[in-house]
């Protein structure tokens, strides 16, 4: 979505820069190099939670890659190579799904992928004693 504010000021609209901009190999290449390029950076606060600048920097490159793929799969189409190449690819599966689960399909796809996730916390974290 950040990306859509500075690209307004040069006159793009919020669907020339959603799957176009955003949704491009080029973003998780540029997390990816930056994680590597902070490597030896270190955050006191940070290294008390077990974590540094790099890791962040490699799981928002994994987020922003997996985020890209999802989208493909699932929701119409991405152009991975944008701006270099206008070539785009999908399956778009929910468009595919009858009419009237269509629309609950992305809200039920978050409620488990939550669930999922919290019983991932409870079994490595023991959430549960926080409670």
């Amino acid at each position: 979505m950040s990306f859509y504010y500075i690209l307004s000021f040069f006159g793009y609209s919020i669907s020339e820069v959603h799957r176009t901009f955003s949704h491009n190999l080029f973003v998780p290449l540029i997390f990816l190099g930056l994680g590597f390029l902070f490597f030896s950076i270190k955050s006191s606060y940070l290294k008390k939670h077990g974590l540094n600048v790099s890791t962040i920097l490699f799981i928002l490159s994994f987020g922003t890659i997996l985020h890209w793929v999802l989208d493909a799969i699932f929701q119409g189409s991405t152009m991975p190579l944008y701006p270099l190449f206008h070539f785009s690819f999908g399956l778009d599966l929910i468009g595919k799904l009858p009419p009237a689960l269509q629309s609950s399909f992305t809200s039920v796809l978050d409620a488990a992928i939550l669930i999922i996730w919290m019983i991932y916390l409870e079994i490595k974290h023991k959430i549960s004693d926080f409670i």
